[in-house]
């Protein structure tokens, strides 16, 4: 053994004595790092000249101990000053520096992990590692109860080198720039795992952040967000790649961003290749929001083949369209079924399995969920969060429960799709605005850039929650076109302007034939010619079976029209109202208008 001292840091070199650690003679010149002041002296000792050092890791080290409370939150009641920080090792003296300076040794973890990784600056890079060059080879770490808060965050800065077998078990990854195991990649990350929660204000991957590298066998089970509307790319195994390679990966986790959000990929550009992959993790976006991809922005070389997304998806698979044999929705039971999906590789990947009979878990006052399986996944990588769970929701009626499966909403986008099957079952999951620039008056604070048209595709015949979020910035006509024998219930209509030149107009729908509408709530103006309601205009009872019935609504937004309008609804030829309100002022410039209903 050869005692190194760097500057007042000193690091045992293994010199011979592999074997006293439990090591092979491969090991045989590495530096032997035990302890946190073993790290530091390991990064200035490379970061001094030695470029090529190798180091592996004798001992579990912690850096930081309770960073992180029992509920998994932040714990910020501690000391920053306090609290132990690292110098990254590999210089990043610049954006993709200068490779001279970067880190070209092995840094093996040897299955050891390293607890309370942490930086705390937001305009600085602050990783673990710094710039690694092609020869580095980083592999076989796992880290816990990380929190990372610096411009380009992730357990790596930039890499031109290997990756291999780092997980992340938990933690907070933030920053401008985000990949929580890499955040620009150049070389290769296999068989790595990332489970720590990822929010970023640009670009945002559970396993980098960008990419024109090569990423295999990997997989994400932790909420990626990015918060910006402008520029921002977030998938769930990287946000954007250009000239790269995803293959045989996976995500289990929420993806959540503004433009291009994909379930695995946000943006793609150049000559790419993605395949072998599946999400089931619920995928959320403003606009170019796919299952698989979110958007593809140069595709003359893009090869996308065998990969798949849960059903349940709104956004479809790619730049929300499916592609055959390229991005297939599949029914959530197949990702935990005991075959593989069609293309995926028996010697790379592991099947499911279905749990029978496992107990409700409440998660929200009408929201529940139970285990019906382990998902499919990769072989010799480790296994977070195998876990898949069925959601219900409780769209009973009369005092009755009725929990049923349902699509989540998230965005326009999502509410747009719900066309595409009105027989199915929907719940808004957040507050979701289509313009920012309406007021309930219907004034508008600049010109509107997009006209709504309502939800349509036949008389809507499902079950809709809109689980008491608030709808805002409609700008054209209902919420819905028409309802057959389908229920709307718990929706908020705020900040919008309904309005039509021709017949039939409301907030919630514009026409019904059967159904229900519940617990709905209007504050905006709803303007038109005839049959106009503040919530449903135009009831027309055309089925003696089907019998339409609207209850506990309320509207508060002026109702305007020529004839037939009333407060709730405008023009009711059959059914029933019950317990409904109107505070809004009704008018009609020819006849026939009522508080709560023309007649």
């Amino acid at each position: 053994m050869t005692c190194v001292f760097v500057q007042s840091f000193a690091i045992n070199q293994i010199d011979g004595n592999y074997a006293s650690y439990g090591l092979s003679a491969e090991y045989d010149g590495y530096y032997a790092i035990s302890n946190y002041d073993d790290l530091e002296a390991f990064s200035s000792l490379v970061n001094g000249g030695e470029y090529a050092a190798n180091a592996v890791l004798v001992a579990d080290i912690i850096i930081n101990e309770n960073l992180f409370l029992d509920n998994g939150e932040f714990n910020e009641l501690l000391d920053a000053q306090q609290l132990n920080t690292v110098t990254p090792i590999g210089r990043n003296t610049q954006l993709h520096g200068d490779l001279s300076l970067s880190f070209n040794g092995v840094f093996d973890g040897a299955g050891h992990t390293i607890q309370g990784l942490y930086a705390n600056a937001p305009n600085k890079t602050a990783n673990m590692f710094g710039l690694l060059g092609a020869d580095a080879i980083v592999k076989n770490i796992i880290f816990t109860d990380v929190y990372l808060y610096c411009s380009y965050s992730g357990i790596i800065y930039d890499s031109y080198g290997k990756i291999e077998s780092v997980v992340l078990q938990n933690g907070v990854v933030k920053g401008i720039y985000c990949g929580a195991i890499c955040e620009s990649n150049h070389g290769s990350i296999y068989r790595s795992v990332n489970n720590a929660t990822v929010i970023s204000n640009s670009i945002a991957g559970g396993i980098c952040g960008s990419s024109e590298g090569t990423i295999k066998q990997c997989a994400n089970y932790a909420s990626i967000q990015t918060t910006s509307r402008s520029g921002s790319q977030t998938g769930g195994i990287a946000g954007y790649i250009w000239d790269g390679t995803i293959q045989d990966c996976f995500n289990t986790g929420f993806i959540q961003g503004f433009y291009s959000v994909g379930g695995i990929l946000g943006r793609q550009s150049g000559s790419s290749t993605i395949s072998s992959c599946y999400n089931i993790g619920d995928v959320k976006g403003y606009s170019e929001v796919g299952g698989v991809i979110g958007v593809i922005y140069e595709d003359e070389n893009l090869v996308t083949s065998k990969c798949y997304y849960v059903n349940n998806c709104l956004a479809k698979g790619i730049e929300g369209s499916d592609v055959e044999n390229s991005a297939t929705p599949l029914p959530l039971s197949d990702f935990y079924s005991s075959s593989l999906p069609v293309g995926f590789n028996s010697s790379v990947w592991e099947v499911g399995s279905t749990i029978e009979d496992a107990e409700y878990e409440s998660i929200g006052t009408k929201l529940r969920r139970k285990v019906v399986g382990k998902c499919l996944h990769l072989k010799n990588v480790p296994t977070l969060n195998e876990n898949v769970y069925e959601t219900y929701y409780d769209f009973g009626i009369d005092g009755n429960e009725d929990w049923q499966l349902f699509y989540p909403i998230y965005s326009i986008q999502d509410l747009k799709a719900v066309e595409r099957n009105v027989r199915a079952n929907y719940v808004v999951m957040n507050d979701i605005s289509v313009l920012e620039n309406l007021n309930d008056d219907g004034t508008i604070v600049d010109s509107p850039t997009k006209t709504w048209t309502s939800i349509g595709g036949g008389d809507f015949m499902g079950k809709f929650s809109g689980d008491n979020h608030v709808v805002s910035g409609l700008y054209g006509k209902a919420l819905f076109s028409s309802i057959g024998d389908g229920t709307i219930m718990n929706v908020r209509t705020e900040n919008c302007y309904f309005y039509t030149t021709t017949s039939a107009l409301g907030s919630i729908a514009n026409a019904a034939s059967g159904g229900i509408i519940l617990n709905c709530r209007n504050t905006s103006k709803v303007e038109g010619t005839s049959s106009v309601g503040g919530i449903c205009g135009y009831v027309y009872q055309s089925n003696y079976y089907i019998k339409f019935r609207i209850e506990n609504c309320w509207n508060s937004g002026d109702v305007i029209g020529s004839v037939n309008d009333g407060g709730v609804v405008g023009e009711l030829t059959g059914g029933t109202i019950r317990s409904c309100c109107n505070t809004g002022n009704v008018y009609a410039t020819s006849v026939n208008c009522g508080g709560v209903c023309a007649g």
